[in-house]
């Protein structure tokens, strides 16, 4: 314990904590919440709830889902996907939808709401893709363009969009062949 906790019987002041809690990242983009153990659920509840971070990488470890998962890419796409690999899906309005390879090899998708990133609402207000496509190139990720697949040169975002549509095709005949199996005739 430092020796100003120790001045302060042990406690930090509400104001600290309060001033901890509302600006509180770790230079990595880490949360840091101070509080009881008590305070903990609630304070968690409330960064994830609100689900802002300081910078898209940050954005991205926290919102992050499995899309396919690897054993199903690898029949689709054999090696082309490397991890870190990526491509945005600009349709989706008002948030962007990111698909990309981690370090799994899992496809994963991560709806960007640009209103909760703290560095793209620091930049200019017209949230291009060249400023997301930065800080993903900052934090290591690349957008190969194409990639090879059985011999043939295919873009990675057509590579991915198999991979989704298999996917859901095989969780749809998994859940028709649950919903035949529990039909009482």
């Amino acid at each position: 314990m430092s020796s100003k906790t120790e001045q302060l019987g042990g406690e930090v002041p509400e104001d600290v904590k309060g001033a901890i809690n509302e600006e509180g990242w770790e230079s990595d983009g880490a949360a840091v919440l101070i509080g009881k153990e008590s305070e903990m659920p609630r304070l968690r509840e409330k960064l994830e709830k609100e689900g802002r971070a300081v910078d898209v990488a940050s954005y991205i470890r926290m919102h992050k889902e499995i899309a396919v998962p690897a054993d199903e890419v690898e029949k689709i796409a054999a090696d082309a996907l490397k991890p870190g690999m990526y491509f945005i899906d600009m349709a989706t309005v008002p948030e962007r939808t990111l698909y990309y390879i981690d370090s799994e090899k899992n496809i994963a998708r991560v709806r960007v709401d640009v209103f909760k990133i703290d560095s793209l609402m620091a930049g200019p207000k017209d949230f291009s893709r060249q400023l997301i496509d930065k800080e993903l190139a900052d934090s290591g990720f690349k957008n190969p363009g194409c990639v090879t697949v059985g011999g043939i040169e295919e873009r990675i975002e057509s590579v991915i969009w198999k991979s989704l549509d298999k996917h859901r095709k095989i969780v749809e005949e998994a859940e028709s062949g649950r919903k035949e199996r529990e039909f009482d005739f």
